[in-house]
């Protein structure tokens, strides 16, 4: 399983996002982030690559929401990803455009879904709200989803969730079943 963060920049009533000049989803809009790094937390990730993609360095931030995408065909194999989304509300310096991503802000009501990835716009609406939530994807071989669903989440945690919460053990997954265990 490859574990990613993904990170949205969020002032007033706007919302940081960019263009992608290299590697994996170029040319598609999307938050910062990346892959997590040996010994590294979703926090720490998410941290460090929103400095290394933004030249920012985050001082708030909060995990909003968790993606799985089953069967994401990453470099020729079919893997199972799960993204850790953060919303940072502050942070020193200014958002700048590095190598990876040319940068620029976008008012709530003018997000280019169009240009992001398909899944973007079925969880989005829930992350600007400002709820929690999790989602899950399940992709067939053209790179497309088959089915998928976006479930907002109380803040108030009931339990602490654990792999098989989510449908990860060793007897397979089954998206019906992975649920987390939060409250109202």
């Amino acid at each position: 399983m490859i574990e990613t963060t993904l990170i949205y920049l969020r002032k007033d009533n706007k919302i940081l996002l960019g263009k992608k000049l290299r590697g994996f989803g170029m040319g598609k809009i999307v938050g910062v982030g990346g892959k997590f790094e040996e010994g590294e937390t979703a926090k720490e990730c998410a941290i460090r690559e929103t400095f290394e993609e933004s030249g920012v360095k985050i001082t708030k931030i909060e995990e909003v929401g968790r993606v799985v995408y089953d069967n994401l065909i990453w470099k020729g194999v079919a893997e199972r990803n799960l993204m850790h989304v953060f919303v940072a509300t502050e942070w020193e310096g200014e958002p700048e455009t590095s190598e990876e991503m040319e940068l620029q802000w976008f008012a709530i009501r003018d997000i280019p879904y169009e240009k992001m990835w398909s899944d973007a716009k079925e969880y989005m609406p829930t992350l600007l709200r400002g709820e929690h939530f999790e989602a899950y994807y399940l992709y067939n071989e053209k790179y497309k989803y088959d089915q998928f669903w976006v479930k907002p989440i109380s803040d108030e945690l009931l339990a602490e969730a654990e792999d098989k919460d989510f449908g990860f053990d060793d007897d397979g997954f089954e998206p019906e079943s992975a649920w987390t265990r939060f409250g109202a």
